[in-house]
């Protein structure tokens, strides 16, 4: 087990249009959103990522200012740059859905910690399984992204607002070192797919025996489908104002019958 000691930064990113093709706008509003997990997958249907139309409309942009005669050195530097950093963005978006930090828990780890494998046996992977500890609970995870290589401890708003009620993009769960990260290097699964949390949940529970499981009273915690209880609870908002509209309908035509 590669163990981390840190406090807990918050990452909001990530997206996904096969399960979620909406996303809040306090977050994607952002100019540091990104679309994009360090895991990711094949995208499993036709519904867009909820963030392309915004890329291809700022690539479209570029791309017109690029094509303008007599800008300076240093601007058409800047263009062309961010030219091959939106297509690559699209293109991938086009083909991939991506872990979303709202709803999936997730780690993230320097990018200093990745590629070690060969000469670190305790060298992380993007797709390992994690256990995060803090205080007297325990909840499964995987590594899901990297980061800067001077940040360690940094955790998926899911996971976050579990340990903090209070915690956003802009104010993170724990400031102190009390958060302790549990990473088994070569769990990932050999091939990439949407979170399954009722299977990290058993995978994770597994780890944890095979390095001498639980002390009496403990217990790992359950992740609930969140993108599945949001979807209920706007299905269930839309049906309520559509029966409002028919008791209003028939309240209508009671009122024009008596009229005549």
């Amino acid at each position: 087990v590669l163990l981390i000691q840190g406090e807990m930064d918050v990452v909001s990113d990530g997206s996904d249009g096969d399960r979620w093709p909406e996303l809040d706008d306090y977050i994607t509003m952002s100019d540091f959103y990104q679309p994009f997990t360090s895991y990711g997958w094949r995208k499993q249907t036709d519904t867009p990522n909820p963030l392309l139309a915004r890329w291809e409309e700022k690539l479209k942009a570029y791309e017109e200012e690029f094509a303008i005669t007599g800008l300076s050195i240093e601007r058409n530097r800047y263009l062309r740059e961010q030219i091959d950093f939106l297509k690559r963005g699209v293109l991938d978006m086009k083909n991939r859905s991506f872990l979303i930090a709202e709803a999936d828990p997730f780690m993230v780890i320097p990018l200093s910690f990745l590629g070690r494998r060969d000469e670190n046996p305790f060298g992380p992977a993007i797709g390992d399984f994690a256990v995060i500890a803090h205080e007297n609970r325990l909840f499964p995870a995987i590594v899901g992204d990297a980061g800067p290589t001077y940040k360690a401890g940094e955790a998926s708003l899911r996971i976050a607002k579990e340990i903090s009620e209070n915690a956003s993009p802009y104010n993170r769960p724990e400031s102190d070192l009390h958060v302790t990260y549990m990473v088994f290097p070569g769990t990932a699964e050999e091939t990439r797919t949407p979170p399954d949390l009722a299977r990290w949940h058993e995978t994770c529970a597994a780890l944890i025996e095979e390095i001498g499981g639980l002390a009496e009273g403990y217990e790992l915690h359950q992740w609930s489908d969140w993108i599945a209880e949001k979807k209920s609870a706007l299905e269930a908002e839309s049906d309520s104002e559509g029966d409002d509209e028919q008791e209003g309908e028939a309240d209508a035509d009671a009122t024009g019958d008596g009229t005549e």
